[in-house]
């Protein structure tokens, strides 16, 4: 038996089977070797319970659902995270169903669904080049070495095109 110290609100395994991904009652999502009923990785913890928790990239991350309206993203191997969490607008996020190419999610709420897309929990999105090229945007000036220029339309215009390739 794989104990946990409170309810039990989700279990998937892995995409190779040979491992099982538990949501608890007690904040944590937990990763374990079903064959031995050990745990492979330290916990994931969360703010509050864990409704719901899905494989990703084939099994090298996963994402969970908490009951504080966040989804947060994380690699299996280190069970460290990998993005900031994201803030979810369905009221009392209760369940969560992965498309079959995984790249969307959808979130049950007590009053609706919510369409997510799991490109926004990419570890590979450069979060501070978007940043840097918003505010330049914003401000109609690019940061140089010798400070602020003022952005021509044709380098704002790129500027844009190239946010706009950026995943998001």
């Amino acid at each position: 038996p794989m104990a946990h110290p409170d309810w039990v609100f989700s279990v998937r395994f892995s995409p190779n089977g040979n491992q099982l991904l538990t949501g608890c009652r007690d904040w944590s999502a937990r990763l374990w070797n079903w064959r031995t009923g050990e745990l492979a990785v330290t916990p994931f913890g969360h703010n509050a319970q864990v409704f719901a928790a899905e494989f990703l990239d084939q099994g090298q991350s996963l994402v969970k659902l908490s009951q504080d309206y966040r989804l947060r993203h994380w690699s299996t191997s280190t069970g460290r995270a990998l993005t900031p969490s994201l803030r979810l607008y369905t009221l009392n996020c209760l369940s969560m169903a992965l498309a079959h190419h995984r790249s969307r999610a959808v979130i049950s709420g007590t009053y609706g669904l919510s369409m997510i897309d799991l490109s926004s929990l990419r570890s590979d999105i450069d979060i501070a080049a978007q940043l840097r090229i918003r505010a330049e945007l914003a401000s109609s000036r690019a940061i140089k070495a010798g400070g602020l220029m003022n952005l021509t339309t044709e380098d704002w215009l790129s500027k844009w095109r190239r946010l706009e390739s950026l995943p998001q």
